[in-house]
Parts: C-alpha cells; structure tokens; sequence
C-alpha cells in the first residue's frame, strides 16, 4: 500500500508580500521636535505649574495619537497572517478527523500485541527462574522491564536478558554464600577460642558483610 507521503501535494507560498509601511515619519519628527524641543532640560518653577499641566496633559494626547495610530496600522498588518494561519489550521482539522480515529485504532492493535507479549514474557521469567535452580530470594531478582515489550526487542534478546540476569543473581548468591560460610567458621572459632558455653549462632551475622562481622564476633 502507498503511502500517503510518497503522493503529497507539496504546499508553497503563491504570493507574498513582505509587511512594509512607508508613513510621513520624517515630517512627524520634524513636527514633535519643533513642539517638545525646547523642553527638553526644561526645569519646571513653581510659577509655571499651570502651564506645565497643560503642557503634560498635551504631551499625553500626542503619544496616545501615536500610540492608536500605530495599534490601527498594526491590525491591518495582521490580517493577512491571521487568515493564512486559520486556513492552516483548517488544513490540520481535516488532517485529524481522519487522523484521530485511525490513531485510536492503531493503539487498540497496539495495546493487544503488547499485552500479548508480556504473557510470553512473564512465562518466559519463570521458566528462567525455574531452570535457574536458585532460593526464591535471589531467583526474584530475575525481573520484568517495560522496554522487553517494544516491537525492536525480540523475544531472543528478552530471552538472553533474562539469563544475563539469572547469571548476576547467581554470582550474588555464590558470593553471599561464600560469606556466609566465612561468618560460619569465624563464629566457631570464637566459640573454641573462648570456650563459650552458648554457641554463637552465625544465622544472626550474615546481615553483616565479612569485615563487619570480623569486628562484631572476634
């Protein structure tokens, strides 16, 4: 089946005109610095207050003049861009009425292979832990992850991870059984050294790691 993208129509701009407007500014510079010139460093006395407002207040009115001319001017400007984007924006709602069902659709199947692969994988797991021959502690180790679910990882490479992680639970029992039998012969060497009359029970140090339990029982 074709896909949609090897046959799209190629959107291009047919006509543009760059945004430029040309106003009078030289004059209207010209004009305000013939009104506001002599003001400039203009230090306001207490007989000139009455002045000074009005002239503040027509200082005022010139720059909302400006002001509204400029925000007029602008909304024009803006026009053309505003439809331009609405008509795209109508072009991505045609795009999603399609696009939005098929979708809902696709992560339906989606979700149906996932949950089917993750019953493979979960009896893949306990058949790992099974062969393993491991204590229930150490063969719990041989865990779930999320990403065995993606369509990238076959069930091979699950199959593989999982006997990488049986190999790390094992050498983890292997070393911890290795202490334990240290902490073993140390609590009995205390037990002849001192001659105690209630034997130490190693059971109660195999929490510790070997140097702790060298400080603790001898």
């Amino acid at each position: 089946m074709e896909t949609i993208t090897q046959n799209v129509t190629e959107m291009v701009i047919t006509n543009r005109v760059d945004a430029q407007i040309d106003f009078n500014y030289e004059d209207a510079e010209k004009y305000l610095e013939s009104l506001i010139g002599d003001m400039k460093g203009w230090v306001i006395q207490e007989a000139d207050l009455t002045f000074a407002k009005d002239t503040l207040a027509d200082l005022n009115k010139l720059s909302k003049n400006v002001e509204d001319f400029r925000k007029k001017n602008k909304k024009e400007m803006e026009k053309p861009i505003k439809e331009f984007e609405a008509k795209c924006k109508l072009l991505v709602d045609k795009i999603n009425e399609v696009y939005s069902p098929l979708k809902l659709q696709y992560e339906g199947f989606e979700e149906q292979r996932k949950a089917k692969k993750k019953v493979e994988v979960m009896a893949l797991i306990e058949e790992v832990r099974a062969k393993s021959d491991l204590p229930e502690k150490y063969s719990s180790r041989i865990v779930f992850n999320e990403s065995y679910l993606n369509k990238t990882i076959s069930i091979k490479q699950v199959e593989q991870d999982l006997y990488k992680q049986a190999t790390n639970a094992l050498a983890d029992y292997k070393q911890d059984m290795q202490a334990e039998l240290f902490i073993k012969a140390l609590c009995e060497k205390t037990d002849h050294k001192y001659s105690l009359s209630v034997n130490l029970d190693y059971k109660n140090f195999t929490h510790l790691t070997i140097e702790e339990a060298e400080l603790v029982i001898d």
